[in-house]
């Protein structure tokens, strides 16, 4: 990573704990910061999440902070961009069947409004970080495009699909059920991640729903200055 890194005027990293553990997220993004620190690259950009700053307790949520820490500590010109939840979720492989049926479904109330963002959005907020430089080290930005409920989801859906959508709500427990036995995937540890995705999945939109503390509801992006 030094060497691909050697170089770079700016790196942006990010990492997922979606196919692997959290634990491997934190060591990689720890690894490519001090591989960006080695190489005396002049800014680094770190992608973790909304809210991941407030002890939130989802594991996935606190392994980004834990990076972030340890970007903090390293002495790098560093910018923190933590988008909300991705606008794209909407149509992605585990939403498209129920929406063939005519159905958005998430575990979310139908009025319940959920901050969220496009991953274009977020590109262009990180080409303005590259941009601003000095003005943005050391400062960390929860972003976010929009706010909507699962009945103006649908209602957007509807309109530019041409066909009628429907939002459905679900108990965010129902979550934890998606995953319970080896033959629905594969490997046991394909198995244990999953397991460990749809708990913390179930445990996001627990706060997403207003159920205990509110800190998945992240603040609206302001303006760099």
């Amino acid at each position: 990573m030094r060497r691909a890194a050697s170089g770079a005027d700016t790196v942006f990293a990010m990492g997922t704990p979606f196919g692997s553990e959290v634990e491997e997220e934190i060591k990689e993004g720890m690894a490519l910061a001090d591989a960006s620190r080695a190489a005396g690259v002049g800014h680094l950009i770190y992608a973790s999440g909304a809210s991941a700053d407030r002890h939130t307790g989802i594991p996935y949520s606190d392994s980004k902070y834990r990076v972030e820490q340890h970007i903090a500590s390293l002495g790098v010109p560093y910018t923190i961009s933590a988008p909300v939840f991705f606008m794209q979720n909407l149509v992605s492989p585990w939403v498209l069947p129920a929406l063939r049926q005519g159905k958005l479904t998430m575990a979310l109330p139908a009025a319940r409004k959920l901050q969220q963002i496009a991953v274009g959005d977020i590109g262009e907020f990180v080409a303005a970080l590259v941009d601003r430089r000095e003005v943005v080290f050391g400062r960390r930005f929860d972003i976010a495009g929009d706010e909507l409920s699962g009945e103006q989801m649908a209602a957007i859906l509807s309109r530019v699909s041409g066909r009628e959508i429907h939002y459905e709500g679900f108990p965010a427990e129902a979550l934890r059920r998606r995953v319970r036995t080896p033959r629905l995937c594969g490997s046991g540890s394909t198995v244990s991640v999953l397991r460990s995705i749809s708990k913390d999945c179930a445990a996001t939109f627990r706060k997403y729903a207003g159920i205990g503390s509110r800190t998945g509801r992240a603040r609206r992006t302001g303006a760099l200055s």
